[in-house]
Order: C-alpha cells, then structure tokens, then sequence
C-alpha cells in the first residue's frame, strides 16, 4: 500500500477557474484520497509562469495560499516550487 501520495494538480485549471474554485478542488481530491486508506499526503504548489505574466502569477500566488492554509490545517506537507 502507499504511505505517501504528492498531489501536483491545478496548472491546466488555473486560465480559467478561479484560485477558491481550484483550492476546493484539490481539497476534494484530497479528502478522496483519505478515503482510500492512505496515511500522508504532500501537495505541491502550482509553478509560476513566466516573469512577465502578472495577472496569472497573482492568481497563482491566491491558490498557493489557500493550499497552504489547507495544508497547515491538515498537518499535511506543502511543497513549494
């Protein structure tokens, strides 16, 4: 069985999804995951785009937040990039 599953999902959403709407995604995959009997989980930050994207780097920043909040709640290890 796995002892640890690293989620890195919310890239391909993060153009047109809002950064709460991708958050409460990928806590739900979470929790499905939990379900399954696993005992840790990682999640990983969603990577920045180029430097000069600033309007999706900033929505960027908003998931990551929120994924750390959910992490930190969960005692869950967060991964930056």
């Amino acid at each position: 069985y796995t002892q640890l599953v690293v989620l890195h999902v919310g890239s391909n959403d993060i153009q047109h999804k809002g950064p709460e709407e991708i958050a409460k995604e990928v806590e739900a995959l979470s929790k499905c995951v939990m379900v399954n009997g696993l005992s840790k989980i990682a999640i990983s930050d969603i990577i920045y785009r180029d430097h000069d994207n600033f309007k999706l780097n900033a929505r960027i920043e908003k998931v990551n937040s929120l994924l750390a909040k959910f992490c930190k709640a969960k005692n869950w290890s967060l991964i930056p990039q």
